[in-house]
C-alpha cells in the first residue's frame, strides 16, 4: 500500500472515532454533539493551519489528502521551522478533538474501547506508514 493509501485510512479512522464520540455526546445532548463537531472543526483547522501551512508536501503531495489541499488552498504557506505555538496550537487540537469527549465515553465502557482502539490504530499507521517517508524534515514525527 502506498503512504497516500495510509495517510488517508488513518485520517477516515480518526474521522470515524470523531463521529463515534459524536454519537455518544449526541445521546447525552444534542446541543454537546453540536458543540463537539464545531470544536472538532475548528481543532482541525487550528491544526492545518499551524502544522500544514509549514509542510513541504502540501496540496497533491500530502498523503493525509484532505488537510494539505485545505492548507494549500484557504491558508497562507508560511515557512521556517515549527514553533512552540505550532506545538501547542497542535497540542490544544488533540485536547478538543481526542480528550473533550472522555467523560461521556467512559460511561459507553464498549464504545470507549472502540473509540481508542480507532485513535490508536490511526495514530501507529500515521507513524510507521507515513511519517517514516514524509518529506517534511521539519516535523518532529518524520525524525528516524
Amino acid at each position: 500500500m502506498t503512504r497516500r493509501l495510509h495517510g488517508r485510512i488513518a485520517l477516515g479512522l480518526l474521522f470515524v472515532a470523531a463521529a463515534l464520540a459524536a454519537y455518544v455526546l449526541y445521546g447525552s445532548s444534542p446541543a454537546h454533539a453540536t458543540g463537539y463537531v464545531l470544536l472538532s472543526a475548528a481543532s482541525a483547522m487550528l491544526m492545518i493551519g499551524a502544522f500544514c501551512t509549514k509542510c513541504p508536501e502540501q496540496g497533491a503531495g500530502c498523503a493525509h489528502g484532505v488537510p494539505g489541499m485545505l492548507a494549500e488552498r484557504f491558508l497562507p504557506r508560511r515557512t521556517g521551522p515549527y514553533t512552540a505555538g505550532d506545538y501547542a496550537a497542535v497540542a490544544l487540537a488533540v485536547l478538543v478533538i481526542v480528550l473533550l469527549p472522555q467523560a461521556w465515553l467512559v460511561a459507553r465502557p464498549g464504545l470507549f474501547v472502540v473509540f481508542w482502539v480507532l485513535v490508536g490504530v490511526a495514530a501507529i499507521e500515521i507513524r510507521t506508514c507515513v511519517c517514516l517517508r514524509c518529506g517534511n524534515a521539519g516535523c518532529p514525527l518524520a525524525r528516524q
